[in-house]
């Protein structure tokens, strides 16, 4: 099976993983010949690419498929309750290893996203060892979890412009909606609908609706959040473009001990692939392959060189040991041709990018931050507190990444002099520190967001790009 652009599809070739999202779905199911009529429709819907290849790689049977999606499209949850038992009973007798791409259009998200959350938290409880009825469990918690963004103002899910406060507080609150919606069905496990209710609380307290911690949530809670979030940031939606696989697995390792359970991150990873089979992918050494296998190193696949018509497993082979895949090349094409229009800027300075000020005392981790961001922003430096208040109203910067301890001025100290001064520029704090007390004085203070030193690239760019344009995010905040 090998993964294909769009644009590169041709009449006659055959759809190795079902589609979904698409109008009359059992059309489009594994084994489909496809016809010019197919391919225009696949790109009007927004589809950069599919499996085609003569055998299947679903995430479910494309049966259990359809049936899974028409439950969550219908809110059913009778029939939603007896499909979670067919979920688990077919992903045990399958392979563990997630080696596949998520096949979908945006048109209709909710329901895909369902069913893939629920695969993906069952997948993680396997390699855990829970019990049956804890799988069960799972996957009904994963079909239901966002069952109460369907109550949710539409427009506003949609919106790809900035969310003002009552926009973004009304769709937080699809938990507590979704909780109050099955809390009356007798059917459903308590356990599942605190999983519901609480799926979007972070590890260290900063989440929703509750605010609670690792210890006070839920494992089923905490494995949906996981999933939850990889799945969210790899879907493109209209008011954000989707990441890859291994930038998704990146993201999740950044937020592990912040936003994430260590233990549940570590165990997803052994079974999330980062370079599916059938995707082309750039290597360091300048070399394009195509993966054609998976090692026990899932980082490190069996890929085929086209031009040499050679095969290498990047695990095994010494010629390759300082070589590394750098990206995927399919997804990179389709970034750069359907990258979202740039937000406007703030009439008070206007500049082609936004900027981004870094207050830290320590140069280093000035140096890792600049390089974690990249080219997207400008970037201005400052290397303690005082001199961060005094060139705040020079610069008037979009964003701060605050360091939280500086010896002249510590981080919590700017944020409320900037507060006193009437600055409501959005912060976020960068530490070494994760004990409660830091992370509830930097809450406390008004700050936007809590990062780990040192940063994880993948991470900071994408907190940084919520906290900017604090478009809902909803899946995964």
């Amino acid at each position: 099976m090998k993964f294909i652009q769009t644009t590169k599809l041709k009449p006659g070739m055959v759809i190795g993983q079902s589609i979904l999202g698409i109008t009359d779905l059992e059309d489009y199911v594994c084994g489909k010949v496809l016809s010019q009529m197919d391919i225009n429709l696949m790109k009007s819907k927004g589809l950069f690419g599919i499996y085609v290849m003569e055998s299947a790689n679903n995430i479910l049977s494309p049966s259990l498929m359809k049936y899974c999606l028409k439950a969550v499209k219908e809110n059913n949850i009778n029939s939603m309750f007896a499909l979670s038992k067919d979920i688990v009973t077919e992903l045990q007798v399958r392979p563990l290893l997630l080696d596949f791409k998520s096949i979908r259009s945006f048109d209709d998200y909710l329901p895909h996203h369902s069913v893939c959350v629920a695969v993906y938290a069952v997948s993680v409880g396997l390699k855990l060892g829970l019990v049956q009825t804890q799988l069960n469990a799972l996957a009904l918690a994963g079909l239901l979890h966002d069952i109460g963004l369907s109550f949710s103002d539409k427009n506003t899910l949609s919106k790809t412009d900035k969310l003002n406060q009552e926009e973004y507080d009304l769709i937080k609150r699809h938990t507590l909606d979704g909780y109050e919606h099955v809390k009356q069905h007798d059917q459903i496990p308590s356990i599942v609908k605190d999983a519901i209710l609480h799926h979007h609380e972070n590890v260290n307290g900063t989440g929703y609706p509750d605010g609670l911690n690792g210890s006070d949530t839920s494992l089923l809670a905490r494995i949906l959040h996981v999933v939850d979030v990889y799945d969210a940031i790899m879907a493109k939606r209209p008011y954000k473009n989707g990441m890859s696989n291994a930038e998704a697995i990146n993201y999740l390792i950044g937020g592990k001990t912040i936003l994430f359970d260590e233990k549940i991150v570590d165990a997803f990873l052994q079974i999330a692939v980062p370079y599916p089979t059938g995707i082309t992918v750039n290597l360091s050494n300048g070399t394009v392959a195509e993966v054609i296998g998976q090692t026990k190193y899932l980082n490190r696949p069996l890929v085929y060189f086209e031009d040499t018509k050679s095969i290498v497993n990047l695990s095994l082979d010494t010629a390759y040991k300082d070589i590394n895949i750098v990206s995927d090349t399919n997804y990179e094409v389709f970034i750069k041709s359907g990258t979202p229009e740039p937000s406007k800027t703030s009439p008070a300075i206007q500049r082609t990018k936004k900027q981004i000020m870094i207050v830290d005392d320590v140069y280093v981790s000035i140096t890792y931050a600049k390089l974690a961001l990249g080219n997207t922003y400008d970037v201005v430096t400052c290397m303690s507190g005082k001199e961060a208040c005094l060139m705040v109203k020079k610069e008037q910067p979009d964003l701060i990444l605050m360091d939280y301890e500086m010896p002249d001025m510590d981080g919590v100290s700017v944020v409320n002099e900037l507060h006193n001064l009437g600055y409501d520029i959005p912060i976020i704090f960068l530490t070494g520190k994760n004990d409660p007390d830091t992370v509830y004085q930097c809450i406390r203070s008004g700050a936007v967001d809590y990062i780990l030193k040192p940063v994880n690239p993948v991470y900071l760019r994408t907190r940084v790009e919520i906290a900017l344009k604090n478009t809902h995010y909803v899946d995964f905040m």
